[in-house]
């Protein structure tokens, strides 16, 4: 379990596969609980998705992440995917707009992706054969894309990053990035 002494650094969390369909369930009145038992602070939950900004005292955001990890699943009993990012960068990202210059519209849906490890292997931009689904950015463990619920379904466009990357990665809607960025 944690320990944290002084809150240095405030950090986005992003729990993957939770509360999907009824499956994993995991509430977040219970997550909160935890998280403050363990010793963070400022904790705030956005959505029942598994979106959290906590502050902590931790640097290692890798060491940070397993040791989520490894504390939700003995809590939940089964195995949660964490992604960290520190406020600052998520701010940043949202603040630079990647989208601005991306078609808008009703249909248009943005993404961001978040990875384990950096990609090595994916030409960037990039865009599906039919035009649905599109890369315009990987920066780092971060996709940003962008899919037209004209052409196809959203489920069909983050297949196309799961076939590619694995379930090693998470992906959350743009508005919701944004209002974590706001908090």
């Amino acid at each position: 379990m944690f320990s944290t002494l002084e809150y240095e650094m405030e950090i986005a969390i992003f729990l993957r596969g939770i509360n999907v369909s009824g499956h994993h369930k995991v509430p977040m009145k219970e997550l909160k609980e935890c998280l403050s038992r363990w010793g963070f602070k400022q904790i705030r939950t956005i959505l029942n998705t598994g979106n959290i900004l906590i502050e902590c005292d931790h640097q290692d955001l890798v060491n940070l992440t397993c040791q989520l990890e490894s504390d939700l699943k003995k809590q939940f009993g089964f195995e949660i995917p964490v992604f960290v990012m520190p406020t600052d960068e998520l701010r940043e990202l949202v603040k630079d707009n990647p989208f601005k210059l991306q078609p808008q519209g009703e249909r248009m849906r943005y993404y961001l992706t978040l990875l384990k490890e950096s990609p090595k292997d994916w030409l960037n931009p990039w865009q599906s054969d039919e035009g649905m689904f599109q890369v315009i950015s990987i920066q780092e463990r971060k996709i940003l894309s962008v899919l037209d619920l004209g052409v196809v379904q959203t489920t069909k466009g983050m297949d196309l990053l799961e076939s590619r990357y694995g379930k090693n990665l998470t992906t959350r809607n743009w508005n919701t990035i944004v209002k974590m960025a706001a908090l």
